[in-house]
């Protein structure tokens, strides 16, 4: 019987790996909602790697990092329910980058995303959906037709398929094998089998024996994840469930920085990425660069206080 192989690349290895999983045009889906679970130490690698017009992809809320890798020039459109800084306010490059024209911002709501996505798990064109009669979205979504169903008597609304390029997500813990554990029992897992290659980052690489001791907390099984890769506090400045809390200082000082940017000094913004995004030479360099261990006890410790959704 062969030897069964791991699924764990290094850090280093990434972004031959975003390369060669995003052509030019690619459809990339982020997963981890708000401030929870957002794959950030791969986002920045998508812009160290110098990825480029891409369909973007996420939600329900998103947050710093479409923001940046629209400042960036990497995308070209999103198909996102809400780009936020949420208790920050707007999200500053992409509400500029919208409103110029400069990408397009597709008017998409979560049930039609979810629903999208349902249809590229079960291999069919379309999902059928009822909930968008009444709504103005059905002018503007780009994803969405009104057909007349063989049974019942009632148009209904088709969504297309949503089968992205690459899925993203970040996720506390996996084995080597590629076996996800989410606290967050989002909808990373309907993510990850609707999407064409799957990369994971994980705070950890846990045993295959405790996989083996609790299948139920697989959330996202091995055969639909391509890649793992163990990034401890690879959601910063996002939280990650049960482990760390959002970094709400530094959120601040991306929002400040995005903010002077989208309002044409772009110091403060090429100082963000120049320190957090382009410097660090590891992901320990970057952990000393927000603040070190101090405060990385800090994060942990309010984890208590805070999930995921």
């Amino acid at each position: 019987m062969p030897e069964r192989k791991t699924k764990v690349i290094r850090m280093e290895e990434v972004p031959v790996f975003l390369k060669d999983a995003l052509p030019e045009g690619s459809r990339l889906h982020l997963g981890g909602n708000g401030y929870g679970n957002r794959p950030n130490a791969l986002v920045r690698q998508v812009i160290i790697a110098g990825i480029r017009n891409l369909s973007l992809f996420g939600g329900p809320v998103n947050a710093n990092d479409v923001d940046m890798l629209v400042a960036v020039g990497a995308v070209k459109d999103t198909f996102c329910p809400m780009v936020s800084a949420l208790q920050f306010g707007m999200a500053p490059n992409w509400r500029k980058a919208a409103e110029e024209g400069t990408i397009v911002a597709n008017g998409i709501d979560q049930p039609s995303t979810v629903a999208g996505l349902m249809a590229a798990d079960l291999g069919i064109p379309y999902m059928p959906m009822a909930c968008m009669k009444g709504t103005d979205l059905v002018n503007v979504h780009p994803l969405l037709k009104k057909y007349t169903p063989p049974f019942g008597g009632e148009d209904l609304y088709a969504v297309e398929a949503i089968r992205p390029d690459l899925a993203m997500i970040h996720a506390p813990a996996a084995d080597i094998y590629g076996n996800v554990r989410d606290a967050s029992r989002g909808s990373s897992h309907l993510l990850a089998k609707a999407s064409k290659r799957v990369l994971v980052s994980v705070d950890k690489i846990i045993p295959y024996e405790e996989t083996l001791r609790d299948p139920g907390g697989t959330t996202i099984p091995c055969r639909y994840v391509d890649a793992v890769v163990e990034v401890p506090f690879g959601a910063h400045p996002a939280g990650s469930s049960g482990e760390y809390a959002p970094d709400t200082d530094h959120l601040k000082e991306y929002w400040q920085a995005a903010a002077s940017n989208a309002q044409g000094d772009t110091k403060l913004f090429q100082a963000y990425l120049d320190k957090y995004v382009l410097g660090p030479r590891s992901i320990f360099d970057y952990m000393e660069r927000i603040g070190g261990a101090t405060r990385l006890w800090e994060l942990q410790r309010s984890a208590s206080g805070w999930r995921a959704v």
